[in-house]
C-alpha cells in the first residue's frame, strides 16, 4: 500500500499526540500506526526528515540550552501580531517543540514565563505528563503555581465519587502503572496496597497459589 507525504506526515502527528516523551522510531512502533518507519525513511530520506517535516523534534533539536529556548520564544513571540498561543510556537519554524520546553521549564506558560513574554493574568495551563514511576499525572498551572493530580485518582473520583476515594489507595490490577482503564482500578486501603504489593514484588503470591493448591 502506497501513502501520500501528507498521509506520512499526519500519521506522524498523530502519535506524537498519543505519547508523553520523545517519539523515537521504538515508540512510534507502539502507537500501531498506519504508516510504518521505513515508509516514512524512504519518503523523506530518513526518519528525523520525516519528523522535521511534521514540525516535530528530532534528536538534533532536544539539545537547546535554556538561554537558546528563551531566545526562541521571544524571536517567535515577535513575529506573532497580538498574544503568543501555544498554536503560534507550535506552528512557527522555531524549536524546540513545545514538549521539550514543557520538560525544561515545567510547562508552556512557565516557559514564557522565562522568556518574560505576555501571560494572561489567570491564565490556566494543564499538561499532562509521565512520572518517574509510571503513573500518569495532570499539571495544572495557574498565575506560576502548580499542582500534580494523579489520573489514575481522577478516574477513581469519576467511577465511585469523592466520598469514596479520599481516604483510599487506588490500585491497577495488571500493576502497569499508566493503565487507567475503569476496569483495571481498584480501592483499596494504605494497609491492603501496601501488603498486596509486597507479596507482589516479592513473587510471594505464586507461593501462596502453590501452597493452596498443594
Amino acid at each position: 500500500m502506497s501513502y501520500s507525504e501528507e498521509e506520512c506526515l499526519e500519521a506522524l502527528q498523530k502519535a506524537d499526540r498519543e505519547i508523553d516523551d520523545f517519539l523515537s522510531q521504538k515508540k512510534y512502533r507502539e502507537t500501531d500506526p498506519a504508516v510504518s518507519p521505513s515508509y516514512i525513511k524512504d519518503t523523506f530520506g530518513s526518519w528525523n526528515n520525516g519528523k522535521e517535516a511534521a514540525g516535530l523534534e528530532t534528536t538534533s533539536s532536544s539539545g537547546y540550552t535554556k538561554e537558546e529556548c528563551i531566545e526562541n520564544i521571544r524571536k517567535c513571540d515577535e513575529k506573532v501580531d497580538g498574544y503568543l498561543y501555544v498554536s503560534d510556537y507550535r506552528n512557527s519554524e522555531y524549536r524546540p517543540s513545545i514538549k521539550t520546553l514543557e520538560k525544561k521549564f515545567g510547562s508552556w506558560i512557565e516557559a514564557k514565563h522565562a522568556a518574560d513574554v505576555d501571560v494572561h493574568e489567570g491564565y490556566i495551563g494543564v499538561g499532562l505528563y509521565m512520572s518517574e514511576d509510571g503513573h500518569k499525572v495532570w499539571k495544572p498551572h495557574y498565575n506560576g503555581s502548580s499542582k500534580t493530580i494523579s489520573v489514575h485518582r481522577l478516574l477513581a473520583v469519576a467511577e465511585y465519587g469523592v466520598e469514596a476515594v479520599k481516604d483510599m489507595h487506588v490500585h491497577h490490577q495488571n500493576h502497569i502503572p499508566w493503565d487507567n482503564r475503569p476496569e483495571n482500578i481498584e480501592l483499596m486501603t494504605q494497609e491492603d496496597h501496601a501488603r498486596h504489593h509486597y507479596y507482589a514484588d516479592n513473587g510471594l503470591y505464586q507461593i501462596q497459589q502453590k501452597n493452596s493448591k498443594a
